[in-house]
């Protein structure tokens, strides 16, 4: 419904002229030459989505507890010492802010996961918020960055360099979104 939205507004379509395809990893997108990129994810009580003229990626993660085996299995061998506080317990913070960011990557490069990738998005020097990943093949190196969100909630993007930073939200409630969406009808 979100991206119904968002799109509809923008290209000042309605609800049937609509037509989201999927590419070979099942990244949705809007089959038309002037649809933007799009990025949706949810967790717990939020559901955001990132639009871009280029191909964009967005990942929120509720933020819960998880043991020490669960992560070490989630990063197959990687050393999580950046990741861990005085005395050895894993911020969780940290950790999810990390996991958002790799997975803004994959979604805008609508690919799979891969333990180099994995590698890259948990090996950042400590208190960076960003970074900037070279892309296969030539292309534009992606930026992929955190963004606050509410206490207890993970939340990255990933874009191209000469896409704007996300600096803010439009935050809509359920009555908004609705009648929003009645009206591409």
């Amino acid at each position: 419904m979100l991206i119904c939205v968002l799109l509809g507004e923008r290209l000042g379509l309605g609800y049937g002229e609509l037509r989201l395809s999927r590419g070979t990893y099942g990244k949705p997108f809007l089959d038309r030459p002037d649809a933007p990129a799009f990025s949706l994810s949810h967790s717990g009580g939020w559901v955001v989505c990132a639009l871009a003229d280029e191909a964009v990626g967005i990942d929120v993660e509720r933020i819960f507890p998880l043991d020490h085996e669960t992560i070490q299995a989630i990063l197959d061998g990687i050393k999580a010492d950046n990741d861990a506080k005085d005395g050895g317990a894993v911020d969780l913070v940290r950790f999810y802010g990390r996991w958002t960011m790799l997975e803004s990557r994959l979604k805008a490069e609508g690919a799979g996961l891969s333990g180099r990738r994995i590698k890259n998005a948990f090996c950042l020097e400590p208190g960076k918020t960003s970074f900037r990943a070279e892309a296969g093949g030539g292309e534009t190196p992606w930026i992929v960055e955190t963004i606050p969100l509410q206490e207890g909630y993970a939340l990255s993007a990933c874009r191209r360099p000469g896409e704007p930073p996300c600096r803010e939200a439009d935050l809509l409630t359920w009555p908004e979104l609705l009648t929003r969406f009645i009206r591409l009808f």
